[in-house]
């Protein structure tokens, strides 16, 4: 026996494959009331979930990108004796390969918004995906650029070298085994007070806006940008949210998870718990050429020294509620100056990884 576990899921605009065919059923049978819904198998019942007349076999050729055309495609391959022998083969074809779909997305993307330069996704706010259909839906979720359709995709396709046996997008589920999220988290700094000061809430200590809002606000487009994107297990992307220096993953957290898998003695209680529930995603990158390999999937070079080791950035800064105004306009300042050197090599460089791919 053979279990055969197959995905298909629809893209884009739904339900056009009920409107055309209620619209042509109802042009041809004008005056005639024709039954919309049925069970298949008890023409009295009307109890449950029931099949529609847009679902019958006869209307598959019409729509062959449809789910349901593409899963009985799949039932009559498997069942047919011809196929017996190749049937572990298409198995791993149409299973094991989830980056179709993200590459269709992306491509479509850069055709519909971008004028077909992919180039200019290096520079992409991708708040500016809110209120776009098909590449910023968050599958009813409030709006959050790391749920977004294009931002998933374009995770799933730069960093599938990380976990490449794994389904990183379904976007009708709703599952991902790994989060996309930002390198550089957006409230750092504190709460968000104005939406021109998303990165950091300089209003709570600044009282000479014009001179910190020119630096913040494009700082804050680049933090919203492919170059500040990569991919997490979720239990990190717990930890990143339950432990306050945590969120700026290129200092504590990335120092605390270095230590973890190059000695878990070292790590923090909190850090062995999130390698211990992520075992799967962890498990090939103990010691240091499992680090060094983690570093270079990740494309975060430009948070490491020489010797592979987490740079120090803000040791000694914490998120303490009475932290002196100096000190945090000094770490404000680390922070922009870091920002604009990493996360534009960074964008080019997964730009890059897109156009291989694509």
């Amino acid at each position: 026996m053979i279990e055969v576990n197959a995905f298909f899921d629809e893209i884009g605009t739904t339900g056009i494959r009920d409107n055309t065919i209620y619209e042509a059923v109802r042009r041809k049978y004008p005056e005639k009331e024709i039954p919309w819904t049925f069970d298949p198998y008890d023409k009295l019942s009307q109890r449950h979930y029931l099949m529609n007349l847009s679902e019958l076999e006869q209307y598959d050729h019409l729509f062959p990108e449809h789910p349901l055309s593409q899963a009985r495609h799949l039932i009559h391959i498997l069942c047919s004796p011809q196929t017996q022998i190749s049937t572990k083969k298409i198995k791993t074809t149409i299973i094991t390969d989830p980056f179709r779909e993200p590459r269709q997305l992306v491509n479509d993307f850069i055709n519909e918004h971008l004028n077909g330069n992919i180039n200019k996704l290096i520079d992409y706010d991708f708040r500016q995906l809110k209120g776009i259909e098909r590449y910023g839906d968050t599958e009813g979720y409030s709006f959050d650029i790391y749920r977004t359709q294009l931002v998933r995709a374009i995770a799933t396709l730069v960093f599938k070298d990380i976990a490449p046996k794994e389904v990183m997008f379904h976007p009708k589920r709703g599952t991902l085994i790994l989060a996309p999220s930002p390198l550089i988290a957006e409230n750092l700094w504190g709460e968000q007070i104005e939406d021109k000061f998303v990165m950091f809430s300089v209003l709570r200590f600044c009282h000479n806006q014009k001179e910190w809002a020119p630096r913040i606000i494009p700082c804050a487009a680049l933090c919203n940008s492919i170059g500040n994107l990569y991919l997490q297990p979720y239990p990190l992307a717990d930890y990143r949210h339950s432990h306050t220096l945590g969120r700026f993953l290129s200092d504590h957290a990335l120092n605390d998870l270095y230590n973890t898998l190059m000695d878990e003695k070292s790590g923090s209680p909190l850090m062995k718990k999130v390698v211990a529930e992520a075992k799967k995603f962890f498990e090939p990158y103990r010691g240091a050429d499992g680090w060094q390999l983690l570093v270079e999937r990740w494309l975060i070079e430009g948070l490491v020294d020489y010797y592979w080791n987490p740079e120090p950035f803000f040791n000694d800064f914490t998120l303490n509620a009475d932290i002196p105004t100096d000190v945090y306009f000094k770490a404000l300042n680390q922070c922009i100056e870091m920002c604009h050197e990493i996360i534009p090599k960074r964008a080019k460089r997964m730009v890059q990884k897109l156009k291989d791919d694509l």
